[in-house]
C-alpha cells in the first residue's frame, strides 16, 4: 500500500515527539523536535497509542486520527512510495528505520543528512564501538556516535563508521545507493556544502547547493576531534593498502587520503542509471 512507508515514518515521528513531550514542556519539545529528532528517527520509547495521540494532538494543533495525517503525507508525496514514484529533492529514502532527505547536485540524488545506520543493507549489525578503545581495536567495519554520544551528536550528525565498512560487501548505503567515489564528489565552493546560519540544523555556510554539511568531527588513534567544529565525509576511493580518499570541511574544501581505521561521516549517492 502506498502509505504504509509514511505510516512506519510518521509513527516514529509521534514516538519521538510523544516520549519527549512526556519529558518536558511543549515548547522545548517542539524546539527538540525539529532540530535534533526529525521525523523518522527511531526511538526505544516503548509506544503508548494514547498517550502519544495526546501528545500528537498538542505538537501539531489537535490532529486527532493519525490515519488522516497519514493519508495527508502519502499524497504529498512527502515520502518515497516504493512504487517507482521517487523524485530526487521531495521524496526520502527509508533505511534501517529512518527517512533520509534527497537532493539533487550536478545531476546526481544524494543523501542530504549524514549516515545514521547501524546495519548494512542485507540487515546485519555493523559493529559498533563505545569507546576510543574499543573503535581502535576493531578490525572489521565500524560505527560509533561521536565522543559515544547519541544525545548530542546521534541525530543531527548521524554516525562516523571506518573505511572497512565502507567496502563491505554487504553495502553500507540501501540497494541502489553508494558511497560515493572521489571523483563522483560534486566540485562546489566549500561554503555551497554547509548548512547556512539559518538552517534549522545551522553552520557556517550558504547551503546553495542543499548538501546541507554539518561538523561531525571525526575519531582517530588520537581520540574524538573536532565535533562540532569540522566536518570529513569517506570516500569509497583506495589509495593504498592502509589509506583511502575522504574529503575535508576545515575552513577551506579539499580532498586528502588518511588511514581506513578513521571513522568520518558517511553521505550516500544514487547509482547512476544507465
Amino acid at each position: 500500500m502506498k502509505i504504509q512507508l509514511a505510516a512506519f515514518t510518521a509513527q516514529s515521528m509521534v514516538i519521538c515527539c510523544a516520549a519527549i513531550l512526556f519529558a518536558s514542556s511543549e515548547s522545548s519539545a517542539q524546539s527538540h523536535c525539529l532540530s535534533g529528532c526529525e521525523d523518522g528517527t527511531r526511538s526505544s520509547v516503548r509506544f503508548d497509542p494514547l498517550r502519544a495521540e495526546v501528545a500528537f494532538d498538542t505538537l501539531f494543533n489537535r490532529v486527532t486520527q493519525l490515519e488522516t495525517l497519514l493519508d495527508s503525507l502519502a499524497e504529498s508525496g512527502a515520502f518515497a512510495e516504493g512504487n517507482g514514484a521517487f523524485a530526487c529533492g521531495t521524496s526520502r529514502i527509508e533505511f534501517d528505520g529512518y527517512a533520509y532527505r534527497t537532493v539533487e547536485i550536478a545531476g546526481r540524488c544524494w543523501f542530504a543528512e549524514n549516515l545514521r545506520s547501524t546495519h548494512y543493507a542485507n540487515g546485519d549489525a555493523i559493529a559498533t564501538a563505545s569507546n576510543v578503545e574499543d573503535w581502535l581495536s576493531l578490525n572489521e567495519g565500524g560505527q560509533v556516535h561521536y565522543e559515544s554520544n547519541p544525545i548530542n551528536f546521534g541525530c543531527p550528525y548521524g554516525r562516523l563508521y571506518n573505511w572497512f565498512a565502507v567496502e563491505d560487501e554487504r553495502g553500507l548505503c540501501p540497494t541502489g545507493w553508494q558511497v560515493p567515489s572521489d571523483s563522483e564528489v560534486p566540485g562546489l565552493e566549500y561554503a555551497d556544502y554547509l548548512s547556512s546560519p539559518s538552517d534549522v540544523l545551522p553552520w557556517s555556510g550558504t547551503n546553495s547547493s542543499g548538501f546541507s554539511m554539518l561538523p561531525g568531527g571525526r575519531v582517530t588513534t588520537e581520540g574524538f576531534e573536532w565535533g562540532n567544529t569540522y566536518g570529513y565525509l569517506w570516500t569509497r576511493t583506495e589509495t593504498s593498502e592502509t589509506t583511502a580518499q575522504w574529503r575535508g570541511f576545515i575552513d577551506v574544501y579539499y580532498s586528502d587520503s588518511g588511514d581506513k581505521s578513521a571513522g568520518l561521516s558517511i553521505r550516500c549517492i544514487q547509482d547512476e542509471v544507465n
